[in-house]
């Protein structure tokens, strides 16, 4: 059972369950609150904050996510109250002079806070913003400025934006001593507008997925289990195509989740893979779950919850609801629902995939299902405005290319059919990745290069101020001026060297044609 307490204003969340104690100490902050820009920010103040413990043979770790931040411990009672106390004070007073050193750390450690293959759908789903930043990389963490990570910390890593979880009453002489604030009050996660059920080129080689947004649904537990399986014994199993089949599902807001259904497969088998999650949702969207099917998930999950293990994850479950402003279902609300699971509860879960799905392949992929309708690689309008023809003599761009620059934003076209866009007020980035090229990305994550050198008058098109970059700058302040990197941001940005092929095609970053190379693995 979890009971409540309050500590220093922090919500407590305890069990009773057999030593040694462990904690939890979980802020509602992680990747989807960051911008295109900040990507990293959060990871960072982790990595600084578990810094000013240095060495220590007490077990402890941290993690950040799509949603949370937490710092987890494990020991004697004097030893993890120690820890707590000193991690809440690290926020105050980070050490920044190894901001420059934490920064190439995490560009070694390369992890995300999404399975490729996931973070691919829901950049595609939701854009260069909130859970849509789960597929892309941190292409400015090293131009990030210590008062930007301080202010970080003393913006979300704050008592009203903090739970901690124990597997023991509060110990005494406990002591939290967060700084004062407040939960953040996050923006309607926007969906971009996708024709669906759609099927999605991804940069993840040996890899598909299908993921869609559904409500919160009874029998969407089960049904995800039980979709897994059924992939499972076709894909494993009956034709040794895979080896990991996964199902989960993601907190979009308090009404809304993410499912996706994700699965590894030899080269050259993906489409086989892709149509197998397709089949799979399909069938148990038409015909729901078979009884021996519901009575092995209730059998499973009732297992789970007899085991005193299950006690500690829910206390967690209750800490980490609490900070995202979701409701957390308790082991009985669990054990409620498992009685009264039925075929039909599962079939409905199954068509709310069904309501909205994307697939998503590697690119190359010859995958035909009439039901989908292809991801367009490329942008359905151009911007008005001037026209500069490719550079004949020393130009990356593509025979025939040619850049519009207009009062609302800039498009490079290849053809009638292929073609780029980035308006001013979309626009999450605009990057310096050598001296005198930049790179303008939007919301959706369609990227353009911006090199003089490649377009006919392209001085002219681009223009060149040292102090503000390329001409279009001035359409990206209008809108977003917070997104512009500072000038020494910029030389820092240039120093790394953003490459990829920037100078050479247009595209979506790191999903198509252009790539944009973080230094990181997406």
């Amino acid at each position: 059972m979890v009971q409540r307490d309050l500590v220093n204003g922090v919500p407590v969340f305890w069990t009773a369950a057999p030593a040694p104690l462990s904690a939890g100490l979980v802020f509602g902050v992680g990747r989807r609150d960051e911008s295109f820009l900040r990507g990293g920010i959060t990871h960072l103040v982790e990595h600084l904050a578990m810094g000013t413990l240095g060495r220590t043979t007490l077990e402890c770790n941290a993690t950040v996510d799509l949603t949370t931040t937490q710092f987890t411990v494990s020991g004697e009672p004097v030893r993890v109250t120690e820890f707590l106390r000193r991690i809440c004070q690290a926020f105050s007073q980070l050490p920044l002079a190894r901001l420059a050193v934490e920064a190439d750390v995490l560009r070694t450690e390369g992890g995300g806070v999404a399975p490729p293959a996931v973070g691919a759908l829901l950049a595609e789903r939701y854009g260069a913003c909130g859970v849509g930043l789960a597929g892309f990389g941190e292409p400015a963490m090293l131009a990030l400025a210590t008062e930007e990570v301080q202010g970080w910390a003393r913006t979300y890593f704050v008592r009203g934006n903090a739970a901690l979880w124990l597997t023991a009453p509060p110990p005494e002489g406990l002591s939290l001593p967060l700084v004062e604030g407040r939960a953040p009050v996050r923006s309607l996660q926007p969906v971009r507008p996708l024709t669906t059920p759609a099927l999605v080129e991804h940069p993840v080689d040996g890899a598909v997925g299908l993921g869609a947004e559904v409500p919160r649904l009874p029998g969407l537990g089960a049904m995800t289990r039980i979709l897994r399986d059924r992939v499972e014994d076709d894909l494993r199993h009956r034709r040794g195509l895979s080896y990991s089949v996964t199902c989960e599902q993601l907190v979009v807001d308090r009404t809304r989740r993410f499912v996706a259904l994700t699965a590894d497969c030899r080269d050259g088998k993906e489409a086989v893979a892709a149509r197998a999650l397709w089949q799979g949702v399909t069938r148990l969207a038409q015909s729901g779950a078979t009884e021996e099917e519901l009575a092995h998930d209730r059998e499973g999950l009732a297992e789970y919850l007899s085991d005193g293990r299950s006690l500690v994850d829910e206390v967690e479950a209750a800490a980490e609801a609490f900070v995202i402003g979701v409701e957390h279902r308790k082991g009985e609300d669990l054990r409620r629902e498992l009685s009264e699971l039925t075929a039909e509860q599962v079939r409905l879960a199954a068509q709310a995939v069904l309501d909205g799905p994307l697939l998503g392949v590697p690119a190359g992929t010859e995958l035909r299902l009439a039901a989908l309708t292809p991801v367009p690689s490329s942008s359905e309008d151009a911007v008005q405005g001037r026209s500069f023809p490719r550079r004949r003599i020393g130009s990356d761009a593509p025979r025939g290319a040619r850049l519009v620059v207009g009062d609302e934003g800039v498009t490079v076209v290849l053809s009638d059919d292929k073609r780029w866009t980035v308006r001013y007020a979309d626009v999450v980035a605009l990057l310096e990745v050598a001296s005198g090229e930049w790179t303008l990305v939007g919301v959706d994550g369609i990227s353009l290069p911006l090199a003089p050198g490649d377009w006919r008058n392209g001085e002219r098109a681009l223009g060149r101020d040292p102090r503000r970059g390329p001409r279009v700058a001035a359409g990206v302040r209008r809108q977003h001026r917070r997104n512009r990197p500072s000038s020494s941001s910029r030389a820092r940005l240039a120093e790394r060297g953003v490459r990829g092929a920037v100078a050479v095609q247009a595209g979506r970053v790191g999903r198509t044609n252009l790539r944009v190379d973080t230094g990181s693995p997406r």
